[in-house]
């Protein structure tokens, strides 16, 4: 059983700001709206590390030891709960996948905990699994290549096999359960059961920063993250990988939104998205909903957020977020 446990921290503050955007959507911040006369809170919010979500994640994975250069037949039909503790149809599971890692196994839950694969995610296996409970290891593809247990199903203690349960989720894969596969020649098994229990995906976190703080009288809002030193998972913050910048609106309290942290946007009573990859701070007015409507601005009287997510990683978690205080 290999287990993980990280809490983020706050880091050092980058001093060097990002250039302006070529294409006007993001750039330097700047006063967007009427002079302030300083009776009122400005338009532009400019977030630190003080002002992000508090995060703590915890992965445990069991090790399965399976024949070298076998095909491996997995199994899940003993599985009613998922890693996360919530109820999973066996059969009902759309895909099997297989991670293929250049780290140690003991490494691959904290790799797997903070999303920090980068390139030690080699390639990820997959298979349509859908009203199935077992399939063979050769029953996956990366793009349009079979997977070959003879050739790549070899023991190397530098290398991880993390065969997991998956649900496709927007441009992510949503990994419900998973098990770490380790290819032996001194074991003659050659089937890998996933069950109940074996791995577990528990977490806490709060919106529990200094909230931004604004006024509804503005007509334009700016948004400037530069001052990150860390992302919520506790890794040096990375422009590049935040790709989806998004604001929402409760009715809710902060307080009140700690179990939403898997997802907040979906519940939003409303939220507005942009485009953000390589940039670290955005006018507000760009952002859209479903309808494409653009974001209005803030008002009094709801609970605000405003987050940043990387929509192809593992992780569901943002890599930041904000509550915005509208006075």
């Amino acid at each position: 059983m290999i287990a993980f446990l990280w809490a983020g921290c706050t880091g050092p503050e980058p001093t060097d700001k990002a250039e302006p955007s070529p294409t006007g959507t993001t750039g330097e911040t700047g006063d967007t709206g009427p002079t302030d006369t300083g009776t009122r809170p400005g338009p532009d919010l400019v977030a630190t590390d003080a002002n992000d979500l508090t995060l703590t994640v915890n992965y445990t994975l069991p090790t399965v030891e399976i024949r070298e250069g076998f095909d491996t037949l997995v199994t899940w039909s003993g599985v009613s709960v998922d890693a996360w503790g919530e109820p999973l149809v066996a059969s009902e599971v759309p895909r099997l996948v297989l991670l293929e890692l250049t780290v140690p196994p003991a490494e691959a839950a904290a790799a797997l905990a903070r999303d920090e694969l980068g390139f030690d995610l080699l390639s990820v296996w997959e298979a349509d699994v859908t009203g199935q409970v077992f399939a063979n290891l050769s029953d996956l593809r990366y793009e349009s290549t079979a997977f070959d247990p003879a050739a790549y199903l070899l023991e190397n203690a530098q290398r991880s096999w993390v065969v997991a349960l998956a649900v496709p989720t927007g441009d992510r894969l949503d990994l419900r359960t998973a098990a770490i596969l380790v290819p032996t020649p001194l074991t003659a098994s050659s089937t890998a059961p996933l069950v109940d229990g074996a791995a577990s995906f528990t977490w806490s976190g709060a919106l529990d920063g200094e909230p931004l703080v604004t006024s509804s009288a503005w007509e334009q809002w700016t948004l400037d993250w530069d001052g990150l030193g860390t992302d919520a998972l506790g890794r040096p913050f990375d422009q590049d990988v935040v790709n989806e910048l998004f604001v929402a609106r409760y009715t809710a309290a902060p307080e009140a939104l700690g179990a939403s942290l898997l997802d907040l946007p979906g519940a939003a009573d409303a939220v507005w998205r942009m485009e953000v990859g390589g940039f670290t701070d955005a006018r507000l007015e760009f952002a859209i909903d479903a309808g494409g409507g653009s974001f209005p601005g803030f008002t009094a009287g709801s609970t605000w957020v405003v987050g940043g997510r990387c929509s192809t990683c593992f992780t569901p978690f943002p890599a930041f977020a904000f509550t915005v205080d509208v006075r």
